[in-house]
């Protein structure tokens, strides 16, 4: 897994109180090399890992294997027609060519030279837009919304260009699964029914709203697509099954904590996480012989050691049982929403490989 549990522990002493991080790593010692599905796959060095940071929320975890991404291939629109936005820049020509060649690394830099060269604000706003374009279609979207929150300042004179960059924060925020951030963000664009991207925006609000599982809101959200949109027709019929949402199984993350309470690991068994329950009820069960083993041969300093660290075992097996009772039904939930957007042929899925949304 990366990071390795190692350098799990030390980001979480770095960015967590020290009681929350001392938890939090036992809970990922359990989980280590199990339930691998769980984790977005990446590439280190030449080798395949497991992506599990420190600040990655569990609860937004995406459905097992495969990674959906929406595609509005359909709309017609294409990402240099988006905005009426697009001005004049001079000697910006061979930037613009790499960025068309997908050389978004290198346009980057040319970007950056012509930003230091920029004699007034709108070209420098421009080229701006330009960079954080190249940011987002590289897929780096962390890097994006960084940029965003460091040029925003450029970005809020004009309605328009800030308008489409916070299109792009709310679909970069998205792709990271931060629903909550990307809703934030779309609302804020405040877009107009005659722009666009008007279409493209309120379905992503509904979806967005969809994945959070508020259906309501949803389908709200969904029906406000114009009439005209070639998005209209898959969105009257997700509205349809939004509308008719099945009873979708459940695991209560109570009833997980108090399970792994009583018998450490049984919260994760019944959350579908075997192989980390079998681990914790072993780890667990351990370190209580080896307490009480000391104590009965008062073994006083002994009993005492493994009971610091054996705590850590069985309140991180508690915390971890109730996380995934929460990623079970959130896996539940985000397959019902991929299989209606795999119906409206919305969705593509590319297996454990990152790629652009639409």
């Amino acid at each position: 897994m990366y990071p390795s549990c190692s350098q799990y522990a030390k980001h979480a002493l770095h960015i967590l109180p020290w009681y929350v991080a001392y938890f939090n790593s036992f809970e990922r010692l359990l989980r280590c090399g199990h339930e691998l599905y769980l984790y977005p796959a990446i590439q280190i060095n030449g080798k395949i890992r497991w992506y599990d940071p420190v600040s990655m929320k569990e609860s937004t975890t995406r459905s097992k294997i495969t990674y959906s991404y929406l595609q509005f291939n359909r709309t017609g629109i294409k990402p240099d027609d988006v905005m009426p936005y697009k001005r004049k820049i001079a000697d910006a020509g061979f930037a613009d060519y790499l960025f068309r060649e997908g050389e978004y690394e290198r346009a980057v830099t040319e970007y950056y030279r012509l930003v230091y060269a920029a004699a007034d604000s709108a070209n420098k706003a421009s080229l701006l837009r330009s960079i954080g374009l190249c940011y987002f279609h590289a897929a780096d979207y962390r890097e994006y919304i960084s940029f965003f929150d460091k040029q925003r300042i450029y970005f809020t004179p004009d309605a328009i260009l800030r308008a489409e960059m916070t299109h792009y924060l709310g679909k970069s925020y998205y792709h990271l699964d931060n629903y909550q951030k990307a809703i934030s963000a779309l609302e804020w664009g405040d877009r107009s029914p005659d722009d666009l991207l008007f279409s493209e925006n309120q379905l992503l609000l509904g979806i967005s709203y969809a994945r959070i599982f508020d259906w309501q809101m949803a389908v709200e959200k969904l029906e406000m697509i114009e009439q005209d949109s070639p998005l209209k027709v898959s969105s009257e019929n997700i509205i349809r099954s939004l509308k008719n949402v099945p009873k979708l199984p459940r695991k209560n993350p109570v009833y997980a904590g108090i399970m792994s309470s009583i018998i450490p690991g049984a919260g994760y068994i019944y959350s579908g996480r075997k192989g980390t329950g079998i681990t914790s009820f072993i780890v667990n069960g351990l370190f209580i012989w080896a307490i009480r083993d000391a104590a009965v041969k008062e073994q006083y300093g002994l009993a005492s050691a493994a009971g610091f660290l054996g705590i850590g075992w069985y309140i991180g097996n508690i915390r971890g049982s109730v996380a995934a009772a929460h990623v079970y039904n959130a896996n539940i939930g985000n397959n019902f929403i991929d299989r209606l957007l795999e119906k409206e042929g919305l969705i593509e899925y590319k297996k454990d490989q990152p790629g652009p949304l639409f």
